[in-house]
């Protein structure tokens, strides 16, 4: 199932920077959601939302042998939203900062956020998709 180009609805809830103080909103799929999660911008701006069950995820499933490494690892495949790279972690659209002093804070409003593709990584070779998955996990060390 490719969902390229597919948007979905969520909520969106507030968030405080630790590190710079800015309040900001951010999308959430909220405690039920199962097998999916939201990645973001190294900038904070960006969202994308990657399910653990489309057609590519489920292909390199298998190649990530720690699974606590699973979304990192398709975050770095994922296919650059608006010309950022994806991260698995929240991050301040102020600073960039990963450290957070609060997220999931009060809800304020919805917003549009698309799937998440993978079109570069899937092209890929096994050997060189290999090879990037094991420089992801390598690096995040």
């Amino acid at each position: 199932m490719n969902s390229e180009g597919t948007l979905r609805i969520v909520a969106t809830f507030e968030a405080k920077c630790r590190q710079c103080g800015c309040v900001f909103p951010h999308p959430s799929l909220g405690n039920f959601a199962y097998g999916e999660t939201i990645l973001a911008s190294t900038n904070g701006k960006v969202f994308a939302i990657a399910s653990a069950f489309e057609e590519f995820p489920q292909r390199i499933s298998n190649e990530v042998a720690d699974s606590s490494q699973f979304w990192r690892v398709l975050a770095a495949l994922a296919d650059p939203v608006h010309g950022s790279n994806l991260s698995p972690e929240l991050r301040c659209s102020g600073c960039g900062s990963i450290h957070l002093e609060y997220w999931e804070g009060r809800r304020i409003g919805e917003a549009s956020v698309q799937m998440a593709t993978f079109t570069a990584a899937s092209r890929l070779t096994e050997d060189a998709l290999s090879r990037l998955i094991r420089q992801v996990c390598d690096e995040s060390k």
